[in-house]
């Protein structure tokens, strides 16, 4: 695994997104190890450990989300982050979809700690990834949708050369998704400025771990 340096524009810097990014390399998303069964069966668990470990700052994380829309200028209700819809299901149903391995350690990561996470597939990517805000017209084709968006100008979006990877910490795109056979991927943890980047930074550490199990 490696430390990933991602370009931030500084105007998305400005609303106060922070993130840590790494690549991981002979990545298993196919087989789900006993240890990482019982990882992943224990989310409050996983939560107490890193609020012990890091400080308890999940309440602050996911409200400082709701701080990113009104900077941004969009809709809370509409475009939710990722972690607190995972967070509102996790609570309705008592657990979370079973999906693959990589992907299902982000999600619990991301309910035990309030952060947005996610990861792309290395082959899907052209060039550099970076962070920056739309300009308006890109085009987006969401994870679990096959209709074709048109993003607004002013929203903070992940891209390569090619195309947008995510809108915000709302959704991924579908063609960088991971795949069963995927090996190698691009990780992100992302959070804000309402949160220590020592937070933000020791989730990352939990995501490669959960990912070695």
């Amino acid at each position: 695994m490696a430390e990933q340096v991602l370009p931030v524009d500084s105007a998305v810097a400005d609303l106060g997104v922070r993130l840590v990014a790494f690549t991981i390399s002979g990545l298993d998303n196919r087989d789900y190890r006993p240890a990482l069964r019982d990882w992943l069966e224990d989310v409050p668990g996983l939560r107490q450990r890193l609020s012990s470990s890091l400080g308890d700052h999940f309440d602050a994380a996911l409200q400082g989300f709701r701080v990113l829309r009104e900077r941004t200028g969009r809709s809370w209700r509409r475009f939710p982050p990722s972690c607190q819809s995972l967070v509102d299901s996790y609570q309705r149903r008592g657990g979370l979809p079973k999906i693959s391995p990589a992907v299902d350690c982000y999600n619990a990561l991301s309910v035990a700690s309030g952060l947005s996470l996610g990861a792309h597939d290395l082959r899907a990517i052209r060039g550099a990834v970076r962070l920056t805000l739309s300009r308006g017209g890109e085009a987006f084709c969401p994870l679990g949708s096959e209709k074709r968006q048109t993003l607004p100008a002013g929203e903070y979006i992940y891209c390569d050369d090619r195309a947008v990877l995510c809108r915000m910490d709302y959704r991924q795109a579908r063609h960088s998704a991971l795949r069963a056979d995927t090996t190698d991927g691009l990780c992100i943890v992302q959070g804000h400025d309402a949160i220590p980047m020592d937070y933000i930074e020791g989730v990352a550490r939990e995501l490669r771990r959960c990912l070695a199990l």
